[in-house]
């Protein structure tokens, strides 16, 4: 199964040795990675409509953080996020909300940042086929934002039981369509 992924330094794999896309590579799953570390959702737009997949069963978007650190809408990030569903071609679509970043009471932005992620979740609601709530997956935090490898081994889980319910549903479909 091929499966395309676009995010921020989550997908890249940022202060870490194995991200969830280097796990699902592992898992046996060809992965196209288009994420780059800093990237907001219109680099992520960009990237894609530059790299876009042609040939992707699965289309995996993780991406948000960096636009609220830049002080940008959870609208403008939903709007871009639409923007790269609608130009894949992939047959599923699968859509990661950041986890909450560490609040740190120094710091009275990061509620602000984790009061965005809370309404970009109600928007991204919206589209997709399957979501995966970041805020929902153990891990440990490494610098406050980014997360260690047990939460990108829990995240892979989630991501490796979704890409087999998918395959599960095309073989059936193979099968239905040769009766």
């Amino acid at each position: 199964m091929k499966v395309t992924i676009v995010g921020d330094s989550f997908s890249k794999g940022y202060l870490i040795n194995n991200s969830y896309a280097r796990l699902l590579s592992k898992a046996g799953f060809s992965v196209l990675n288009i994420s780059k570390n800093g990237a907001t959702s219109s680099d992520c737009f960009k990237m894609f409509k530059e790299r876009r997949e042609y040939e992707s069963d699965v289309l995996i978007v993780f991406v948000g953080v960096n636009d609220f650190y830049q002080g940008i809408s959870a609208k403008f990030a939903y709007n871009n996020v639409k923007s790269i569903l609608e130009l894949s071609l992939a047959k599923k679509k699968i859509l990661i909300l950041p986890p909450f970043i560490e609040e740190e009471t120094c710091f009275s932005t990061y509620e602000t940042i984790n009061n965005k992620i809370d309404s970009y979740d109600e928007s991204l609601k919206e589209l997709g086929d399957y979501h995966i709530d970041g805020r929902n997956i153990p891990g440990r935090y490494l610098d406050g934002l980014h997360m260690a490898e047990d939460f990108h081994e829990n995240l892979s889980k989630e991501i490796i039981k979704i890409l087999k319910e998918v395959e599960d549903a095309k073989k059936n479909t193979r099968k239905i369509h040769r009766k």
